[in-house]
């Protein structure tokens, strides 16, 4: 209806129907269909093009725009455009009412084939033999002891796997333990072979440089032996060629390759005494040398051990040295210490007697300024007490002249009420206020307006 009428009917299925709403607005709705135009402003025109029928709706209801709007409608295609609504509200309700009254009749119907369906459903379920349940708790119950028993046998089978796993590392363990002991028993005496070996090492080398010393030494008697045999052999072959007897005979001559023979047998013999007194001779002196080479290395070996011993006396004469030349200087030091610590205390003395001077010279000033100032806090506490009494005495006259204007002026003036001032004036006594009214002291809020009270 135009002007604000709402049209519309309610479907079993929950939805709301509409018509067009008065002024610049339509609301449109549908049972059953897929379609909602929500308050369509100032709409031109709808057009269903499924049933062919064109309704018109009110001049307000009209579409600024041209733009077509689609929507689905049970199934059914609809167009609303601007050129299909007219001016003629109530043909449109009608036929709007219409198509609800049938949606209505095909829910209702709809609702009743289920109720039928429904009813033959129960009747088919009442006919049909009930099945028997067969009860399985006892074959539940089997089936969760056989589980229990497969796990059990899980776990004791884990649990033997386990105990075998923990047998065999221990084994391994042992194995490896045995094997540990074993190799660290060879390292220890692969050790103690190379610390013995280093130590042999050590005495090897000892006695290779001990040779060697011998071997040099050997070789300087053998060169100066060798060097005492050519000088002694020397002389002996010069008094050998000197005592060569040269006999001639004239007789008969002798073979001479016998004669040659013999003196060859004679200086062989004679060269073989000689060789076998030399050598008897140095080994004699070989034996006397070695035996003296003893000696010597005794003597060395003792002379060293002296020198050691000298060496370790002479550092702890050393250290008594440096120690009585400590002792020595000790007095010396402390003496120049003393001098200094004298000489500095002394002008840290100085400095502190120059500060107590100051200090004392700075105390007799501020004292001077107390005394002073105390006397000027004094004559002004003297001035004050007497400005105190004159702003007392002009207060009381004020206070008077006050009260006087205020029961001259009361026919006149209302009763006057303190308004209490954030901060309260020099020389006002405690509870009261300044007035409004100039030269008026009243009494505070709480007491009554007529009292009036003098200071």
């Amino acid at each position: 209806e135009h002007g604000g009428s709402r049209g519309g009917g309610t479907g079993s299925g929950g939805s709301r129907g509409g018509g067009a709403r008065g002024g610049g607005g339509c609301t449109w709705g549908f049972i059953g269909g897929s379609c909602k135009v929500p308050y369509m402003s100032r709409a031109k025109s709808v057009s269903v093009c499924s049933s062919g029928i064109r309704s018109h709706v009110p001049s307000s209801c009209i579409l600024s725009s041209a733009r077509p709007i689609n929507c689905y409608l049970d199934g059914s295609y609809c167009r609303y455009n601007e050129a299909v609504f007219s001016s003629n509200g109530k043909e449109t309700m009608q036929l709007l009412n219409d198509h609800l009254a049938s949606y209505l009749e095909k829910v209702k119907s709809l609702e009743k084939e289920n109720a039928d369906l429904e009813c033959k459903i129960r009747e088919w379920q009442e006919c049909q033999i009930p099945l028997v349940c067969t009860d399985f708790s006892s074959c539940y119950s089997t089936i969760e002891e056989l589980q229990q028993q497969v796990l059990i046998c899980n776990a004791r089978a884990e649990n033997a796997r386990l105990h075998l796993d923990i047998d065999n590392i221990k084994e391994a363990s042992d194995d490896f333990s045995l094997k540990y002991e074993y190799e660290q028993g060879l390292c220890q005496s692969a050790e103690a072979d190379i610390s013995s070996l280093h130590r042999f090492l050590d005495d090897l080398t000892l006695c290779k440089t001990d040779l060697e010393t011998e071997l040099e030494s050997l070789t300087e008697e053998l060169l100066c032996l060798r060097k005492n045999h050519e000088e002694e052999a020397t002389p002996l072959q010069h008094q050998l060629g000197d005592c060569i007897n040269v006999e001639l005979d004239t007789a008969p001559s002798c073979d001479l390759n016998k004669v040659l023979e013999d003196i060859r047998c004679q200086y062989e013999t004679l060269i073989e005494k000689k060789q076998c007194e030399v050598e008897n001779w140095y080994h004699t002196q070989m034996e006397e040398l070695n035996k003296e080479v003893i000696s010597d290395k005794e003597q060395l070996q003792g002379c060293q051990n002296e020198i050691i011993q000298l060496k370790h006396t002479v550092q702890a004469l050393e250290i008594d040295l440096q120690t009585q030349h400590s002792l020595v200087d000790a007095p010396l030091s402390c003496c120049s210490t003393l001098t200094d610590t004298e000489t500095r205390y002394s002008h840290q003395l100085s400095d502190l007697q120059c500060l107590i001077s100051n200090m004392e010279a700075q105390l007799a000033e501020l004292r001077s300024n107390i005394q002073h100032q105390n006397s000027e806090y004094k004559v002004l506490l003297d001035v004050k007490s007497q400005l105190d009494c004159e702003i007392s005495a002009y207060r009381r006259l004020l206070d008077e002249e006050g009260c006087k204007a205020c029961h001259t002026s009361h026919t006149s003036f209302p009763p006057c009420r303190g308004v209490p001032l954030p901060l309260p004036c020099p020389g006002t006594a405690p509870g009261r206020w300044r007035c409004s009214i100039p030269a008026c002291l009243c009494v505070p809020p709480k007491t009554s307006p007529s009292t009036h009270r003098d200071t």
